[in-house]
């Protein structure tokens, strides 16, 4: 970590140099000698990212630093961002690729030239998760090779451009490809903008699910967070489980009064690191309550949570902590939540 943010403090610095030149350049049609030193200066800070320069949006150029759709390397973008000069009339600056007002027309994969015109899809809202389920078909897709990593390429290339790299981590769930077209209606690619558009509207980032089932042949309950996206909250990449023992139980779960001085040292926690931390989910099992939080590394809200718990030195609290940039354990949930939910009976 400490040599990943010396390698972003050394681009700044190297960039506060050349960027007036760089400008200079693009202006002049002559980029060439920039390229290869700026390749070397993104790559020392991660072999994972690219590089783009563009139009700006509302300066003259862009800079964009992206990591290819990458989960763990578009942490390290953010970081690069968060680090960046405040943009000018010259330069402005993004840690992923921004959707194209205009996308392009035609996509070559191998031999095969892809009309973008012709990208149809059908859209199913989850609406618990805040997320578009797609079904995705291209005329051209039955002449692409058969191992589909063509297709994918096109695809997420096409999403992309309508979307952002950001807008496919946040609003997309499962992505279908299909190479015979699909009976359901189909929308094109201003279809699909519009329902993402709508689907922004009225996310909240916050719809909780809860499972019960048997844990060791006692009753066990989760209740999970599952419209949050990772994308909105990218520098929390450890994962915290605060463990607190019932102090009151029937058969490993807590009866109303133990429930709400549960619910109390909850909101102490998050009351006491703020922004700091999000609350993913609640599992309660066998005596106990965990809070499964994420929070940065780095950050202040592990001093805050540990306060927290000195004060509660009647209470056995155990506090873990796991880096899982990508929170691979609400992943985990999520998919269990959508496969109950779609579970007959």
């Amino acid at each position: 970590m400490d040599q990943q943010r010396e390698a972003i403090g050394a681009f700044w610095g190297w960039w506060d140099g050349i960027r007036a030149k760089l400008a200079a350049a693009i202006d002049a049609g002559a980029v060439d000698p920039f390229i290869e030193s700026l390749s070397t200066q993104v790559h020392a800070i991660s072999s994972r990212l690219s590089w783009e320069l563009g139009a700006g949006r509302e300066a003259r150029y862009q800079l964009c630093v992206t990591a290819e759709g990458d989960a763990e390397g578009r942490i390290i973008t953010e970081r690069w961002l968060a680090a960046a000069p405040d943009s000018d009339d010259a330069w402005e600056y993004v840690a992923a690729r921004q959707p194209h007002e205009t996308p392009d027309l035609l996509v070559s994969i191998g031999d095969v030239e892809l009309d973008l015109a012709e990208f149809y899809f059908a859209a199913y809202i989850d609406e618990p998760c805040e997320v578009i389920d797609l079904c995705v078909f291209h005329p051209v897709f039955a002449e692409v090779e058969a191992d589909g990593d063509q297709r994918a390429m096109a695809t997420f290339l096409y999403l992309e451009q309508l979307l952002g790299e950001d807008g496919v981590a946040r609003w997309l769930g499962f992505v279908d490809i299909y190479t015979e077209p699909f009976a359901d209606e189909a929308i094109d690619g201003q279809g699909l903008r519009e329902v993402v558009k709508a689907l922004q509207a009225r996310a909240s980032g916050e719809h909780w699910i809860t499972l019960r089932g048997d844990v060791d042949g006692q009753p066990g309950e989760l209740e999970a967070n599952v419209a949050i996206k990772r994308i909105d909250h990218l520098l929390l990449d450890t994962r915290i489980e605060l463990s607190i023992m019932l102090e009151d139980d029937i058969e490993g779960m807590p009866p109303a009064e133990e429930a709400e001085a549960l619910r109390a040292i909850e909101a102490e926690v998050l009351g006491a690191a703020g922004e700091h931390v999000v609350l993913l989910a609640r599992e309660t099992h066998g005596g106990q309550r965990i809070l499964h939080l994420h929070a940065a590394a780095d950050g202040p809200a592990l001093a805050a949570i540990d306060a927290v718990v000195e004060a509660h030195d009647d209470r056995a609290i155990g506090v873990d902590t796991e880096y899982d940039p990508t929170w691979e354990q609400l992943a985990a949930w999520r998919e269990e939540i959508r496969a109950a939910r779609e579970a007959p009976g």
